[in-house]
């Protein structure tokens, strides 16, 4: 199956953070998301990584997943996001839509959230580097 180009929406970062501090701004990030209808919440938090997903409301159902990985090196902490699992999505119209344009479900949520881990880190960073991307679209912030 062909994947949306929306899956390889992701932020990567480069700061002088030490990890444990980035995946606490990882979970604070959270409280920057809104959606009326879905509710975006980190699962499970390890010493490299935090897991979130996308449900909609009073629902158990996970329609997004995805995670942020920290990796420490070099002096510095490296962050990526990545879609983990995804729901799309479907009915007449959309279903006759080649996949690679479908819509992820959530999908906005999961812009919103990368926006808000960028800029908590490069409050606390300003010389962080942060580069956004998606199928769509690239932008770099040094």
């Amino acid at each position: 199956m062909v994947k949306p180009a929306q899956t390889r929406a992701s932020v990567s970062i480069g700061t002088s953070l030490p990890a444990p501090r980035v995946l606490e701004l990882a979970e604070q990030a959270v409280r920057g998301v809104s959606d009326p209808d879905r509710r975006l919440r980190a699962v499970e938090r390890t010493s490299s990584a935090v897991d979130l997903v996308v449900r909609p409301l009073g629902e158990k159902t996970e329609i997004l997943r995805f995670d942020v990985r920290v990796d420490r090196g070099g002096g510095r902490t490296t962050v990526r996001t990545s879609i983990v699992d995804f729901g799309l999505e479907t009915g007449a119209m959309k279903a006759l839509v080649p996949a690679v344009r479908r819509k992820i479900l959530g999908f906005s949520m999961y812009q919103t959230y990368m926006q808000q881990l960028a800029s908590a880190v490069q409050t606390e960073d300003p010389m962080a580097t942060v580069t956004l991307t998606s199928g769509d679209w690239r932008e770099t912030d040094t």
